[in-house]
């Protein structure tokens, strides 16, 4: 079930106690799993991603961008989330066959096929495109590429309704996968089912160690949340998902852009690295002001709030002392955060649209 924004907090709070643990499960499944039954890719894309590697050379017979990486924390490990901008024209949507069809011999087949096919693009019928991801992950140390410590294949498959399509419309697509801190290599491959067509590029990535973060603090990438689903297990295996994430028991769907119209709240969502728990207590005691900054001015300051975890997500009201929203333009938001425990603090500014 789809959250309402009045929702997103409950939601958050009860994941903000049960992401590590939870986490925790799905991790030790998925190294389990992958004992099982290792992945293999195919020699194909194997063999292409082996000969761009060097040069970084991409491939587009299927065309794609990796238009942003993300990370959170989880138990011993970081789960990163790569998403990737496609569009619908190039992952070749076809109208589905009707079990009928199949049954028809092969001349017969072919002409209702087309005549099926020109029906249901006319009339709204569910057209589906099947493609699938391979990734082949490599370590990298003191900038150099070195062994190969992941392979991963994901198969995908999404519906869209004919009179509704829009083949130029580019969607966001997603795949997570938990990796120990340390520097990567991404070799990302999209291919048509029968693997006559590949897409590939290349992505460097970094994540990092919580234990480098004894007396500073630091952060994940910021993101604002569009809506949240709540699902009662976390993912085990990599699946690929249409303009959202899954983080532990979450499935996410963040805004990509950072725009927002006169008066619609920032959603934010991040986590604190290197917060200290009072000893006694075992409780954090984290202090976060925010403003919003046009250049030097302050254009909205908020009255510094309490946390007692160090995963945040709530809702920003914009607006200005008169209760009335900016107007359109771009502007900065500055997050002050202060740790009451180990007396650390940190500062981060995301830049945003209204409009």
């Amino acid at each position: 079930m789809k959250f309402k924004k009045t929702a997103i907090i409950l939601s958050i709070l009860s994941v903000m106690f049960s992401f590590f643990s939870l986490s925790g499960i799905a991790e030790q499944k998925n190294k389990k799993k992958e004992k099982e039954e290792k992945i293999y890719i195919p020699n194909e894309v194997k063999s292409l991603i082996e000969e761009g590697l060097a040069a970084r050379q991409s491939h587009l017979d299927i065309p794609f961008e990796i238009v942003r990486f993300l990370y959170l924390p989880a138990q011993q490990n970081v789960h990163a989330v790569f998403m990737l901008k496609i569009k619908n024209a190039d992952l070749d949507f076809k109208p589905l066959i009707p079990n009928a069809i199949e049954e028809k011999t092969k001349n017969e087949k072919s002409a209702e096929l087309q005549k099926n096919k020109e029906s249901q693009l006319e009339s709204s019928q569910p057209i589906q495109a099947d493609f699938k991801f391979f990734a082949q992950i490599y370590e990298k140390k003191e900038g150099k590429v070195g062994t190969v410590v992941r392979e991963s294949y994901a198969p995908a498959s999404f519906r869209e309704e004919s009179s509704s399509f829009k083949p130029e419309e580019e969607n966001i697509y997603s795949i997570g996968m938990p990796f120990p801190p340390g520097d990567y290599l991404l070799a990302l491959a999209i291919t048509s089912p029968d693997l006559s067509k590949i897409g590939l590029q290349y992505f460097e990535f970094s994540l990092p160690d919580s234990l480098s973060f004894q007396d500073k603090l630091g952060m994940t990438p910021v993101f604002f949340i569009e809506s949240l689903k709540q699902h009662e297990q976390p993912e085990i295996l990599t699946q690929v998902h249409k303009n959202s994430f899954v983080f532990s028991t979450l499935e996410i769907f963040p805004k990509m852009q950072n725009i927002f119209s006169p008066g619609e709240p920032l959603d934010i969502f991040y986590y604190i690295y290197g917060c200290k728990p009072d000893p006694e207590t075992n409780q954090y005691n984290i202090e976060i002001q925010y403003q919003v900054k046009k250049g030097e001015e302050s254009i909205v300051k908020f009255k510094e709030k309490s946390f007692s975890f160090p995963l945040i997500s709530h809702p920003l009201p914009v607006l200005k002392s008169d209760n009335q929203p900016p107007e359109p333009s771009l502007y900065v938001l500055e997050i002050s955060i202060n740790d009451k425990i180990s007396g650390h603090s940190f500062t981060e500014n995301i830049e945003f649209e209204i409009r």
